[in-house]
């Protein structure tokens, strides 16, 4: 795991998923967590695993591509059974009306495409944030290992040297309350001193929050 709680986000080959699942011991369920595939493409996808595979199962959150983080809903793709496994034990009405509704239009042809439009170029962005937010001010920007889209920074204390959890949940704040820039903020987590975890998105949104950052750590 990553600082505060964070997943490692590595890509790992459908063949090796494909090995592991060819083991004669294995019993269980195999998960392949899909939640940033978007941006590295269809190919990468293991969806393609569930026809050869029962005990198989790709989740995937609408939080990220499809930025519907708000509504708290993602989906499961696997064969009847495990699905039907996971109806019986879930919660009733765990999913909102106006949630269900957003997740359906999401999944329509104009939704799709609306999403594969807005994830095109996340692959390229955090390395041109990187180049916008250099020392004093911050102590590391760094892609958070091989996935596309997350950053995660670490702001020193006005006089340097050390990672500030006090002053970045001041940045944190005043980013989100006076700036319409919503992070995560980490100083309270383990391993998340003076850490902000950013979502890259598209150009313009990368902009905003490069400028909208460097004006809040003039001041704070």
């Amino acid at each position: 795991m990553e600082p505060f709680g964070n997943s490692t986000r590595v890509l790992i080959l459908l063949s090796t998923i494909q090995e592991f699942l060819d083991l004669e011991p294995l019993k269980g369920v195999v998960v392949a967590d899909a939640a940033n595939i978007d941006p590295v493409g269809e190919e990468a996808s293991a969806c393609p695993l569930v026809h050869e595979y029962s005990n198989t199962c790709v989740i995937q959150t609408l939080s990220n591509s499809f930025g519907l983080a708000a509504i708290h809903t993602g989906i499961a793709i696997a064969q009847p059974s495990p699905i039907q496994m996971l109806t019986n034990i879930k919660a009733p009405y765990n999913v909102s009306a106006p949630g269900n509704y957003l997740a359906l239009a999401a999944f329509t042809p104009e939704g799709h495409s609306l999403m594969h439009q807005k994830s095109q170029g996340f692959g390229s962005q955090p390395s041109s944030s990187n180049g916008h937010l250099s020392p004093p001010w911050v102590s590391d920007v760094t892609s958070m290992r091989t996935m596309p889209n997350i950053l995660l920074l670490r702001i020193l204390s006005n006089e340097g040297g050390e990672p500030d959890s006090v002053r970045t949940g001041s940045v944190f704040k005043k980013l989100a309350e006076e700036n319409g820039v919503v992070v995560m903020f980490g100083g309270k987590e383990h391993g998340g001193e003076g850490a902000l975890r950013i979502t890259v998105g598209a150009t313009e949104e990368t902009r905003t929050f490069v400028r909208q950052l460097r004006k809040v750590l003039g001041v704070v």
